[in-house]
């Protein structure tokens, strides 16, 4: 028993594929430095990245940080701040799940335009966001892991996304879920094949 430190230094990103149905153009590296305690069953992990892309768009791990048994809790804290492409404003992943399947979870997932568009590059098929402003973009789980309740807000102004091959532009929109209520504060757009489109209520 006791502890000890475990550094990894080198370990691709595209192993990332094994967990994905669809394989992604992953490049780079990614490091860890595990520190644990085998008699608290406890371990603090910190990830970092170095020369990481997916489709030629970098990514920065700015945080990575992951604990385990935190104060004797049996759950994974996280602490993960991502840059993609040399943006300004990170993606941010934080909150804590437990590894206990009847525990409770809460995670939340923040970003901007920047989150919309490490989307649109994992399903770009189907959704590709070609430029506008995001005010607002988040995401939280809460509750029991087993039926945890699903929380976001979604506010873009002056914005073009094309969805399933269709164009729309000049959209403006405010969109909160909670739980299974969908609020749709505002949302306008233009698409091509369809005309103008607006929803209130």
């Amino acid at each position: 028993k006791g502890g000890g430190i475990l550094k990894i230094n080198q370990i691709p990103l595209k192993s990332l594929n094994i967990f994905l149905k669809d394989q992604k153009d992953f490049k780079g590296v990614v490091g860890l430095e595990l520190n644990y305690n085998l008699d608290k069953k406890y371990f603090k992990t910190k990830l970092y990245s170095k020369n990481a892309e997916i489709k030629n768009y970098e990514l920065s791990l700015e945080k990575g940080n992951i604990e385990f048994n935190k104060k004797g809790k049996e759950r994974f804290d996280l602490d993960l701040s991502l840059l993609f492409n040399d943006q300004k404003e990170s993606i941010d992943l934080s909150g804590y799940f437990p590894l206990n399947k009847k525990g409770v979870l809460n995670l939340k997932l923040e970003g901007k335009s920047e989150l919309l568009k490490l989307i649109d590059v994992f399903y770009g098929e189907n959704i590709n966001f070609k430029k506008g402003n995001v005010d607002v973009f988040d995401m939280k789980m809460s509750g029991p892991i087993s039926l945890p309740i699903f929380n976001s807000e979604l506010k873009i102004r002056d914005s073009e996304i094309d969805i399933l091959k269709n164009n729309l532009e000049k959209i403006n929109s405010h969109i909160k879920i909670k739980g299974d209520q969908v609020q749709i504060k505002r949302f306008s757009a233009f698409g091509e094949k369809m005309g103008g489109i607006i929803i209130r209520g």
